[in-house]
């Protein structure tokens, strides 16, 4: 259902103003939308004060719509089903990071560091600076 709208909200920076001079067509569900992006401007939560007393049917309505859509703490099992499939690409990275680490401070011990004469962990500390560096 279409109804006129007296003014249209446009959004210049992060404020929303009344443009009078534009009047459109805007569905209900439009304006809710343009309502929503609006965030918490004094004068729409003022309008909409006033729409609420004038219609107690549409207050009730809104009122149940808000208890329907509150937050749920997840249970334990949700958390547990999030925290591994957040761990398992970590472990896999810290593996894989770990693995080129010794590889690369084996053959730069038994290359650089014998003809350069670098200690060992030089030689694994350049392994571990390839290593990131790889791994980034």
């Amino acid at each position: 259902m279409l109804r006129p709208m007296a003014s249209v909200l446009l959004r210049h920076g992060a404020r929303w103003r009344p443009l009078a001079s534009q009047v459109r067509l805007c569905s209900g569900r439009s304006l809710a939308l343009k309502m929503l992006e609006a965030g918490r401007d004094a004068r729409l939560v003022d309008t909409l004060a006033n729409a609420f007393e004038r219609d107690p049917k549409v207050q009730a309505e809104v009122a149940a719509l808000l208890e329907e859509n509150e937050t749920v703490e997840p249970s334990r099992e949700q958390l547990m089903k999030i925290a591994m499939a957040a761990a398992v690409p970590f472990f896999g990275f810290g593996v894989m990071d770990n693995a080129i680490m010794i590889c690369l401070g084996e053959v730069i011990d038994t290359t650089l560091c014998v003809k350069l004469g670098f200690s060992t962990m030089s030689a694994a500390a350049l392994g571990n600076t390839f290593s990131d560096a790889i791994g980034v």
